[in-house]
């Protein structure tokens, strides 16, 4: 339960303190949840690793990802088809949660003018579906490529209507995913935004 404030000042380093434990509290949860995705896929007792950069450990031959935001925690894991080459990522933001003076660094010049032209709602909504889309891209390509992949590397084509569902065009330059498919969808979820995307390569 949040008691809400006190009106007294926070000791000093009780707001990191906090933060720390609720981040603790969200990354168990979304290890919980992986688990059980693993569950459905016939693996009930393996045990999620982490590698160098942070990044979850899944089975062979399983693809997934995981993601917390305060307030809200997913997972999701899939089998990979034989004789393909498969990432998936997921990510949650809440909205509003792109502040304007990190566009130069997080959206391309292309982005930034479409983001200029809107309302200042669908401005909050698409910088937010925009940001979160990269990030579950990253997600997805890091385990093929072991690649890191700077935000102006990836452009959002957007559309000019806002729906609740839909999917995203996504370009890149990055020569290893030459040959993938990549599909990016979202989801309007409240105070949310939930993007996922698939990095596909069939070898038949």
């Amino acid at each position: 339960m949040d008691e809400g404030p006190t009106g007294f000042p926070e000791p000093p380093g009780r707001q990191e303190k906090d933060y720390k434990t609720r981040r603790k509290a969200e990354f168990d949860a979304g290890r919980k949840m992986a688990g059980r995705c693993l569950e459905t896929l016939g693996c009930p007792d393996h045990t999620i690793g982490r590698g160098p950069h942070r990044e979850p450990i899944w089975p062979d031959g399983i693809a997934g990802s995981i993601t917390h935001t305060d307030g809200l925690v997913i997972a999701l894991a899939c089998e990979v088809p034989a004789m393909a080459s498969l990432g998936v990522g997921i990510d949650a933001e809440r909205l509003g949660s792109v502040e304007d003076d990190v566009y130069e660094t997080v959206f391309t010049k292309k982005e930034r003018l479409f983001l200029a032209r809107v309302n200042a709602a669908d401005r909050t909504l698409w910088a937010t579906c925009a940001f979160s889309a990269k990030e579950a891209f990253f997600k997805a390509q890091f385990p093929l490529t072991r690649g890191f992949v700077d935000f102006p590397d990836v452009e959002i084509a957007f559309d000019t209507e806002i729906v609740e569902t839909g999917t995203l065009q996504l370009k890149h330059h990055i020569a290893a995913l030459e040959l993938y498919r990549i599909v990016v969808s979202y989801r309007w979820l409240r105070d949310f935004v939930v993007t996922a995307a698939v990095v596909l390569k069939t070898t038949d």
